[in-house]
């Protein structure tokens, strides 16, 4: 039995043991049936980095504020299931694009900042765009927040990120007269 929480949630809900839907139960399965698809590699530390990243993400409403975002079985999961599988033959990841339906709330907006703000900074692409689309203004409003307190907890004082565990590269500012 593996270790990591994504394994384990999704056996759970193989096993019956975490109450869950049938396209839950057949992500589970296709989750396993990919590790042993020879086209696929799972890489654990791709699936973990992201993980990670939101481990530096601090909640900054509610009775969470100023805490660190601890990820659910589920959302690890969704993480893995996204970020873990890779072709074997070019390299690329496997999934480019998702969506993620989610109950009610169960954290989607700040779950969605989170993913995106990680493309923003974190994913190794130069000039990454993300689109996080909402069903109303206000709703995108919210979600804009999200993503602007998260940024502004990784740096409070509105400095440019250096070298870390998640790749950031030295920012040179200039201004132009």
């Amino acid at each position: 039995m593996q270790t990591k929480t994504y394994y384990k949630y999704a056996q759970d809900v193989i096993g019956g043991k975490v109450v869950s839907g049938k396209f839950i139960q057949l992500a589970a399965e296709r989750f396993f049936s990919m590790m042993e698809d020879d086209r696929y590699e799972f890489k654990e530390k791709k699936a973990d980095e992201v993980i990670e990243f939101f481990s530096i993400l601090q909640h900054f409403t509610g009775r969470h504020a100023g805490k660190s975002f601890i990820l659910q079985p589920w959302q690890q999961f969704v993480i893995a299931a996204i970020y873990g599988f890779y072709i074997k033959e070019t390299g690329e990841r496997l999934v480019k694009y998702v969506y993620i339906e989610i109950a009610r709330k169960n954290g989607k907006t700040a779950f969605a900042a989170g993913l995106s703000l990680y493309h923003l900074i974190a994913d190794g692409e130069m000039d990454a765009e993300v689109d996080l689309a909402a069903n109303s203004k206000e709703q995108a409003k919210i979600a804009f927040k999200f993503c602007s307190q998260f940024a502004k907890g990784i740096d409070p004082k509105g400095h440019h990120p250096t070298g870390n565990a998640f790749g950031y590269q030295d920012i040179e500012t200039s201004s132009s007269g």
